[in-house]
């Protein structure tokens, strides 16, 4: 059975668990839509520079969906510890609506 790409599970983590209840994969399911609005969004400085999983690298398509992810995603919303207890990063905001992005 072939390996599926990592990168293309992370571009389909937002529509995949945009509706988790666990804390951790509803985080990755923001972090996903993010990445791709700030490819498909003409004022973002990252417009069209993210290579999708399909793209061929180029000089303006060289910012993977991995890079991204692994920096987006690095304990900065939460972590669980070994006991499964969460625990709240600095870019966690309290009062959070429960909101579709």
């Amino acid at each position: 059975m072939p390996k599926i790409p990592q990168s293309l599970l992370q571009e389909l983590y937002g529509d995949l668990h945009k509706d988790a209840s666990d804390p951790t994969l509803k985080i990755r399911s923001i972090l996903a839509r993010v990445i791709q609005i700030l490819d498909t969004e003409p004022s973002s400085p990252l417009y069209q520079r993210i290579q999708a999983t399909d793209d061929k690298r180029d000089e303006t398509r060289c910012i993977t969906w991995n890079t991204l992810f692994r920096v987006l995603d690095a304990d900065l919303y939460l972590t669980k510890n070994k006991k499964g207890d969460i625990t709240y990063g600095p870019l966690w905001v309290d009062d959070h609506p429960e909101q579709t992005y």
